[in-house]
């Protein structure tokens, strides 16, 4: 808690001190739960830029788990400030992502279409793109 205190301007802790407050026995995570609660609302623009961040392009330098991986982060950081999102909006954007991106064959890509709904869950798409993914760069590896 100490560190939590040097990290305040004094006006702010001080108050916290008092026992009619309630603030006495709380710990860390409390204090935060609590400000995040009551002194922390986002703007429409920063919940609009955390939206787009699950919904980012995939940069085709970066490794495929590397998208994957920030299209999670920013999950959840939706989650965490209560932003609307759904798994099921990033398992469709990544495969749209994989779709555009020109590195897959269609047959393959189709063959993730033609999957029932119950098994297009992320940790499969994530699981059938990557292997995919992985074939293709050791192929193109053996070509040069």
């Amino acid at each position: 808690m100490e560190q939590f205190q040097r990290c305040m301007d004094p006006c702010w802790i001080e108050p916290l001190k008092k026992n009619r407050t309630g603030y006495t026995n709380v710990t860390i995570k409390q204090v935060f739960d609590h400000l995040r609660a009551t002194a922390s609302k986002l703007s429409t623009k920063e919940k609009t830029a955390i939206k787009d961040a699950i919904k980012s392009e995939w940069n085709r330098s970066n490794d495929i788990a590397t998208f994957f991986k920030a299209m999670e982060d920013a999950q959840w950081k939706a989650e965490k400030w209560g932003v609307e999102t759904s798994t099921q909006e990033m398992v469709n954007h990544a495969a749209a992502q994989m779709e555009d991106s020109g590195i897959f064959e269609n047959n393959f890509l189709m063959d993730w279409e033609d999957k029932a709904e119950h098994e297009q869950t992320w940790n499969a798409l994530k699981d059938y793109f990557t292997k995919e993914y992985r074939k293709i760069q050791r192929f193109s590896k053996t070509k040069k």
